[in-house]
């Protein structure tokens, strides 16, 4: 059976390497569009309600499309829990004089 600790450390080395995958694949998608690598890639994603079309698109640009989404898509998720005490204090203590 894996511990917690195992199981953190495998998340964590798992964001690792698909944010790096993505920084790479958006590095190398940046010099083939500075090198001037000419092509055509048609572009079509529909995905639930969410559709995408690129037509005539460098294949660097889409590199970096690839790149960024990996990247976004495995960034680390954090979640912070607070809790926020109250106390209630009078203004108007006894024998202060202020009415």
């Amino acid at each position: 059976m894996q511990t917690p600790d195992h199981l953190v450390q495998t998340h964590r080395s798992g964001s690792i390497l698909g944010i790096s995958i993505g920084g790479v694949l958006a590095v190398m998608g940046v010099l083939l569009l500075a090198s001037g690598l000419t092509g055509s890639i048609e572009w079509l994603v529909k995905t639930g309600g969410f559709s995408s079309k690129i037509i005539n698109a460098s294949p660097g640009l889409i590199v970096v499309m690839v790149g960024v989404i990996l990247a976004i898509n495995f960034k680390p998720r954090v979640c912070f829990e607070y809790e926020i005490k109250r106390t209630q204090t009078s203004y108007h203590e006894k024998g202060s004089g202020v009415a």
